[in-house]
């Protein structure tokens, strides 16, 4: 890829830096606030600032929170176990917190620090606090894409924890790999809903494995010798209670303090912890080039202007669905689930595919996405994996999730490339007719290149609908290319988001004129895993240049 530096005219004098300008800031904020119900549900967004913020600040658990104080009621998403509504969410999550809390003798030290000390300097303390899953911890969650997996996440901030967001089927590195990253992530606390599918989620094995063997259990799955595994394996709560569920797993031992004999819902003693403005998130890259690295998120006092401008690109509103497909283990999916609890915008996860009938040209298929983990079901491999061919899997992947589009009345779908490229396949399939029950608004993407035909197929079903965002996990959104820029080039990732300064270096580092291409270089307060401690600096792997306009084109990686 290294060709790619320097290609392409220069288009004048000077260097390539684009950051947004006040006007295009103004706008930015606007829309977002447009997006937040500042002007239709004033008091439902005071509520939502009120019932999170000044306890919780800018957390998964603050926007639960808020979003019980602002919508109550309202189902907040609807997944493989049914629906669920806010204050559902965060009731279990204050119960999840308790039991995170209390987990333990609280007796051990916490685990080192992942890396160095954080961009801010502050580190995690190595004091385990009140319980092996309390304040100074580090809590694994390793669920399906489900409400187990928001309410395990922010149960373990409201606990103060650091909590680590793990793909359950992150896979594709040797078993030496797998070792390594369990060892570097070596958490106090793992909750999961997915222990029955250790066979097809290696790191989740191999976290059970650590904490057998921090607790003495020598069986190499990390169970003791009576089959019991870890005493510090949680099963990750549905709304609806603490353990049990179609996705809790058969040799977990759930503690007997979860709740009373005849298994109903119960509360431990005590108050809810109120630490999540203590707590840190930590997320995987993508592993597409190497193995997944942990990043520890910044946290910064802009995080809602960049909240804002996320909002206002997306088109996301009060009471309408989002198909929220992307996995929430991922940056792009938990923002896109966050900003659906803040606007009130109920979400549709990708389990639901798993519940509609085979059969049918709409209904047939799964999604990419793990699921409700249910063996023989549509998230099953071995299921996807008796299509004809690829083509068909794809379409029949697409299939279902345009059947959810329609069944649910979505006006938002929030998507990687891969898996539009799975709807467009669909959508030219010829088995997919205009139906008056689909109200698509936008279709937000990211993470990778968007297929050119695929965009059409997209753009040609519902119009100039695209909305294509550019980040990382170490640093965030940076840009956003909507509508017409987009449709006229693909390569085109938009100009820089509220906050945001771009630039292209060459191989020394140094600024290049505009239209020469390079590597794309950050500075954001939202900056993760910086160039040199103390800097909101990040050069990326990516290859682009900027135009005259000062829009952003990504051409490949180094």
């Amino acid at each position: 890829m290294s060709l790619w530096f320097g290609s392409g005219p220069p288009l004048g004098g000077g260097v390539s830096v684009a950051k947004a300008s006040a006007g295009e800031v103004a706008a930015q904020v606007r829309a977002g606030l447009r997006m937040f119900g500042a002007a239709r549900h004033p008091f439902r967004l005071a509520a939502f600032g009120w019932g999170a913020l000044p306890r919780h600040g800018l957390t998964l658990a603050g926007a639960l929170a808020g979003a019980a104080a602002a919508w109550g009621g309202r189902v907040a998403l609807v997944g493989a176990d049914g629906a669920a509504s806010c204050q559902e969410l965060w009731g279990a999550a204050e119960q999840m917190a308790c039991y995170v809390a209390g987990a333990g003798t609280g007796t051990e030290r916490g685990p080192e620090p992942l890396g160095s000390a954080s961009p801010t300097g502050s580190a995690v303390s190595a004091a385990g606090g009140g319980g092996a899953g309390g304040a100074g911890s580090r809590v694994a969650v390793v669920c399906a894409d489900s409400a187990r997996a928001l309410v395990a996440a922010a149960g373990a901030q409201l606990a103060g924890a650091e909590v680590v967001l793990v793909n359950p089927r992150l896979a594709g590195f040797s078993s030496g790999g797998v070792e390594a990253l369990a060892t570097e992530l070596e958490a106090n606390l793992l909750v999961t809903d997915l222990a029955s599918w250790a066979p097809e989620a290696p790191l989740l094995a191999g976290l059970i494995r650590r904490l057998g063997r921090r607790e003495g259990c020598s069986g190499p799955d990390g169970r003791g010798p009576d089959g019991r595994g870890p005493d510090r394996v949680l099963s990750a709560p549905a709304p609806g209670g603490l353990g049990g569920g179609s996705g809790a797993a058969v040799w977990l031992p759930v503690p007997t303090d979860l709740g009373p004999a005849n298994g109903a819902p119960g509360r431990p003693s005590g108050r809810t912890p109120r630490l999540a403005k203590r707590s840190r998130l930590v997320l995987l890259t993508s592993g597409t080039t190497a193995r997944p690295k942990a990043i520890r998120l910044a946290r910064s006092g802009r995080q809602w202007l960049a909240a804002l401008t996320l909002a206002g690109a997306t088109g996301l509103r009060s009471g309408e669905p989002t198909l929220v497909w992307p996995p929430l283990c991922h940056g792009y999916g938990l923002a896109m689930a966050t900003l659906c609890l803040i606007t009130g915008s109920p979400m549709i996860l990708p389990g639901v595919f798993a519940s509609q009938p085979a059969g049918g040209r709409e209904d047939a298929g799964g999604s990419d996405s793990p699921g409700a983990g249910a063996p023989g079901g549509a998230h099953d491999p071995a299921t996807l994996d008796t299509a004809p061919h690829e083509g068909a899997r794809d379409a029949a992947k697409g299939g279902a999730a345009l059947a959810a589009i329609r069944r649910y009345g979505v006006s938002v779908v929030a998507a990687v490339p891969a898996q539009l490229g799975f709807l467009a396949a669909h959508l030219g399939s010829g088995a997919a007719p205009s139906s008056a029950n689909e109200c698509v608004r936008a279709v937000v993407t990211g993470g990778d290149p968007l297929d050119a035909e695929a965009a059409a197929a997209i753009q040609e079903r519902w119009g100039r609908v695209l909305v294509n965002f550019y980040g990382a996990t170490e640093s965030g959104t940076l840009t956003f290319a909507a509508g017409w820029d987009f449709a006229r080039d693909p390569t085109c990732v938009g100009r820089p988001a509220a906050g945001i300064r771009i630039e292209i270096l060459d191989r020394q580092g140094q600024p290049v004129p505009p239209g020469t291409a390079g590597r794309v270089r950050a500075s954001s307060s939202l900056v993760s895993a910086p160039d040199a401690p103390g800097v909101r600096l990040a050069t990326l792997a990516d290859l682009g240049y900027l135009d005259a306009s000062g829009n952003l084109h990504i051409l490949g990686r180094t």
